[in-house]
């Protein structure tokens, strides 16, 4: 596996490198880059961690050692590793002598080479922060305490590692949380509310002075021009770009970088990684889903057949009905019902996602929404499950979800109980 490793990150590097060298024959009108191929002390180009390849093999117990460089000296300090990636690519942790890590998220892989990028160093408790360090990479200044997590994901992140105690605000309120231990932080007063994300409280944000807020994927600006106007440095999380379901999981590890917890995430994630290498899912099971949901006004959202929900289908064995829709988008696509049904009226099961609309409490109450849902034979036969309440805010465990699919798809039993999906009565 570290062989393997080795020959994707020389691969990465290499790309990259051309990546670069073809980016200085664009003529003078193209965007300066903002840093991130900066010259080392000696005069070489730095390029960061190689993120991971994501599609590594599942069926194998990954090797998770760390992988070691010459060092070299970068901005005044001495890089001695990068944190290993199996599967995110969006992402890289460097690490440095003293303790310093630098943490680089970008949207899409390619956009490491051109500077289009988050940076973070990460400065141990009594060091001291480089004195040639460029202006756009962000200062985090140990130890990090009463931050700020705008996203449920991240925090099912934190709280896998052990690092609640680091975060003191919120902008889900305690009614919309599913992660009990969460729900206890917030009942006792640990948590607070500080807003929605797209209206938070500044005054109460700014009374915390957070070292750091994490926001989702799609921050509102104006949210994100007063936070900068509050000297609050921003990390928007990119884990929602992974498109290999453990990928996003693996995602624990950068948030335990800002809190030396690697151990921890490292052993957490490879334990995800055995859930599914223990499916050993060699070929599919046979089996066809669809999946969407229908909202109240009877739209029905189709999950593109790129999406990582899709992924996790075919990680347990199930094949998508749809695999002509979307394959290389994420997300969903409203289909009209005749289009719909054309599609996917054959599926053996199907998943009714939960969405902000709510979800219907049972195929009767699906109907009523999309009355022609009626004629697919996983709903004559009683094979319509639904996501769990928490099913979207709990990325570090989608390795058990994936083992759920795959119970879903394999275990006829009338009364299997899953802890993610569940059947819908009729």
């Amino acid at each position: 596996m570290l062989k393997k490793r080795c020959l994707y990150t020389l691969v990465g590097l290499l790309l990259i490198t051309v990546l670069i060298f073809t980016s200085c024959g664009r003529d003078n009108d193209a965007p300066e880059s903002n840093g991130q191929n900066d010259l080392t002390n000696d005069g070489e180009i730095y390029i960061p961690g190689t993120p991971g390849n994501g599609g590594a093999d599942a069926t194998e117990i990954p090797d998770t050692s760390e992988i070691t460089t010459e060092p070299t000296f970068v901005y005044g300090m001495t890089f001695t590793h990068s944190m290993e990636l199996l599967y995110a690519e969006h992402f890289t942790v460097d690490y440095f002598e003293g303790g310093h890590k630098l943490l680089t998220i970008f949207d899409t892989p390619a956009r490491i080479a051109f500077g289009e990028v988050q940076r973070f160093l990460i400065v141990p408790e009594g060091a001291a922060v480089p004195n040639d360090l460029p202006e756009d990479i962000g200062v985090l200044q140990q130890p990090l305490y009463d931050m700020l997590v705008a996203s449920t994901p991240v925090a099912s992140f934190v709280n896998r590692v052990g690092g609640l105690a680091h975060f003191s605000m919120t902008h889900t309120a305690i009614g919309s949380w599913h992660i009990p231990e969460i729900r206890q932080k917030m009942e006792d007063g640990d948590w607070v509310f500080i807003g929605t994300g797209a209206a938070p409280d500044f005054e109460l944000i700014a009374q915390f002075a957070p070292p750091l807020a994490i926001w989702n994927a799609m921050p509102n600006p104006d949210v994100l021009e007063m936070l900068n106007q509050l000297n609050i440095p921003v990390l928007v999380d990119q884990s929602s770009m992974e498109v290999h379901p453990l990928g996003r999981s693996e995602w624990m590890k950068l948030y335990s970088a800002l809190l030396n917890l690697e151990d921890e995430a490292f052993t957490a994630f490879n334990h995800q990684v055995y859930v599914v290498s223990e499916l050993t899912v060699d070929e599919p099971v046979g089996k066809t889903v669809a999946i969407f949901f229908a909202n109240t006004a009877g739209q029905l959202f189709v999950r593109n057949a790129g999406d990582y929900m899709v992924r996790m289908v075919e990680l347990a064995g199930g094949t998508y009905i749809m695999p002509n829709l979307g394959p290389d988008e994420t997300g969903n696509t409203v289909l009209e019902p005749e289009a719909f049904f054309v599609g996917a009226h054959d599926a053996d099961f199907v998943i009714h996602v939960w969405s902000l609309g709510g979800r219907p409490a049972d195929i009767a109450a699906m109907l009523d929404r999309s009355p022609i849902l009626g004629e697919f034979r996983a709903v004559r036969e009683g094979n319509v499950w639904g996501t769990a309440d928490n099913f979207f805010q709990v990325s570090d465990t989608l390795g058990y979800m994936i083992r759920d699919i795959n119970l879903m798809l394999t275990n006829d039993s009338p009364d299997l109980q899953l802890d993610f999906l569940h059947r819908l009565p009729q």
